[in-house]
């Protein structure tokens, strides 16, 4: 005995929307929401965090994949309806279809074909404003506009439910507009987050540290870390803006270099006066010379800061160097720096 019809003409705009019911409903699918919002705002910026910690700060991590993964939640569902369509309507494009449900089992029939289904093989029981949607695996479902409905839909959904042994689920449409502006607020808030966590690392980063070489200390900020493959030095800090160099050198370097015997401490600090633009030459102490100068490189001027000091026998030249465009930022650090270096065991 048939209870209830529904005369359908299938098409690709319906099968999209009836997608969506099975799309947003599919736990595995929420997992890609749920993995999206946790990569956007805890993954991207810890990682954001450890990288700069690490020493890594032109490393700004956008959590692409969580975009990716958010994207995919919102605008996949027509993706989902395609596969309902090649899969079951291809075949019948253009047939009108005509569903009869009777007590037992539900009968599909077209111009030229008609199959029987049991309501036991029915997984999903769905229901948006426009359609009744019945699943029978992702791959193969029933979609049915309301309005093609010859019965009442509160009788339809109570036969359903009975025959299935399901309740059916209703899934509110979220709007194009809706899940584009809500994409973008993760979006947003991600981006605030990274940018938030590179901030409280920076401040991590400017606590004081101890750096030594040999018996050579001196106190930088966590900015710098160390380098010891730089070219032509003895030992190097990098930071991301500033560059620290420090040398060691015989009695008989010095004079090698300035090709002069017997050179002495002020005409090794004297030699970075030639050639440069020097702005200031301060002799600290019988042992110690601050020089403080700019010169080019590569067509880039740089603000630098250079001591040279003697320890018994060994002259120890410390450099610490950025853009010119950066003075004004490391003036007074790199003096409170050069001030803070020492040697173990003597006094400068």
């Amino acid at each position: 005995m048939e209870l209830f019809r529904a005369t359908v003409m299938p098409d690709k705009k319906l099968y999209r929307k009836a997608g969506d019911a099975l799309f947003h409903k599919t736990k595995s699918v929420r997992a890609f929401l749920i993995s999206g919002l946790i990569i956007c705002l805890v993954v991207g910026p810890l990682l954001t965090y450890i990288s700069y910690i690490n020493h890594f700060e032109d490393v700004f991590i956008v959590p692409t994949l969580g975009i990716i993964f958010i994207i995919y939640y919102f605008f996949a569902p027509s993706y989902m309806g395609k596969a309902l369509f090649k899969s079951q309507s291809k075949k019948n494009l253009a047939k009108e279809t005509t569903y009869s449900f009777t007590d037992n089992e539900i009968r599909v029939s077209t111009v030229d074909s008609s199959s029987v289904y049991n309501y036991s093989a029915i997984e999903e029981l769905y229901e948006t404003d426009e359609l009744i949607c019945l699943y029978f695996n992702k791959q193969s479902a029933f979609i049915i506009p309301k309005d093609r409905i010859e019965n009442p839909l509160c009788d339809v959904r109570m036969f359903l439910e009975s025959r299935v042994g399901k309740k059916v689920n209703y899934v509110k449409k979220v709007s194009t507009g809706k899940s584009i502006a809500k994409t973008f607020a993760v979006l947003a808030a991600s981006i605030v987050l990274t940018i938030l966590s590179a901030g409280v690392a920076d401040l991590v980063l400017e606590e004081p540290q101890t750096f030594s070489y040999k018996n050579y200390s001196i106190t930088l900020d966590n900015h710098f870390y160390e380098d010891g493959d730089f070219a032509n030095h003895s030992y190097t800090l990098f930071a991301s803006d500033a560059t620290m160099t420090v040398d060691d050198y015989s009695q008989k370097d010095i004079d090698y270099a300035l090709d002069k015997e017997n050179s002495s401490l002020e005409e090794l600090a004297k030699s970075y006066c030639e050639g440069n633009r020097v702005k200031n030459v301060k002799k600290i102490n019988h042992y110690t010379y601050d020089i403080t100068f700019y010169d080019n490189v590569d067509g880039i001027d740089y603000y630098n800061i250079v001591s040279v000091q003697q320890i018994e026998d060994i002259y120890w030249v410390t450099q610490i160097y950025c853009e010119k465009i950066l003075e004004n930022d490391y003036k007074d650090k790199f003096e409170d720096w050069i001030s803070s270096i020492n040697f173990k065991g003597n006094e400068a």
